[in-house]
């Protein structure tokens, strides 16, 4: 059975497969569920990667067609369940979900690396844009934790209260994960303020191409 190499894809993978462990459906039907808990801002997963996965999951045993069918000039619906095969993958990227911490990599720990080839000013300013997002993301945590408890509010007693401590731990990783982002951001930007990171030469010259560690 093959699979797509790297984080994004099992995200891909154990997003679709849980919501349809549930019950079978179509594209579209799961793109709905996924904006129905806010998943969008913290699933990374692109509308098209949903349409592009389901038959490629099929292909691999993961998923099968359970019915398809077409009104009119609308597009054809065609609605995945999961197989034997699909539930054991389920449990396989659950279990690793929570015993093993997603890769470290990130772009900005790379351009921190090479920091001798932008001006000190050009990184700082950088930095600022990257605090002011920052500061966006975590308004947006804030702004989608109100909504969504205010509709569990409005539900009652409808809404099991273990979802209710399931969505609260949910929001407390991300705002976490944000603020310490904004943290790193702030104290970077103070020391390159503070003139550690100046290495001397220009971008381009002969200098630079040989920086320490190079």
């Amino acid at each position: 059975m093959s699979r797509r190499a790297g984080p994004s894809g099992e995200i891909t993978r154990l997003t679709l497969l849980g919501m349809l462990a549930a019950r079978p459906m179509y594209g579209y039907e799961l793109r709905q569920q996924m904006k129905l808990y806010d998943m969008e801002h913290w699933v990374d997963i692109r509308p098209g990667s949903i349409y592009s996965a389901l038959p490629r999951m099929a292909t691999d045993g993961l998923l099968e067609v359970t019915d398809v069918s077409q009104k009119g000039n609308r597009p054809q619906k065609t609605v995945y369940g999961v197989t034997e095969a699909g539930r054991a993958e389920l449990i396989r990227l659950l279990r690793a979900a929570w015993a093993k911490p997603a890769g470290m990599a990130q772009p900005v720990d790379v351009a921190l690396f090479f920091i001798w080839l932008l001006p000190p000013e050009e990184v700082a300013a950088a930095l600022e844009d990257r605090i002011a997002a920052l500061d966006g993301v975590l308004a947006q945590i804030a702004h989608n934790q109100k909504v969504s408890f205010d509709a569990i509010a409005t539900a009652g007693a409808k809404v099991p209260p273990q979802y209710v401590e399931m969505m609260t731990d949910l929001f407390a990783h991300s705002l976490q994960m944000a603020t310490t982002e904004k943290e790193w951001s702030q104290h970077t930007l103070e020391r390159v303020a503070s003139g550690v990171f100046n290495f001397g030469p220009p971008t381009g010259s002969e200098e630079a191409n040989n920086a320490p560690g190079i």
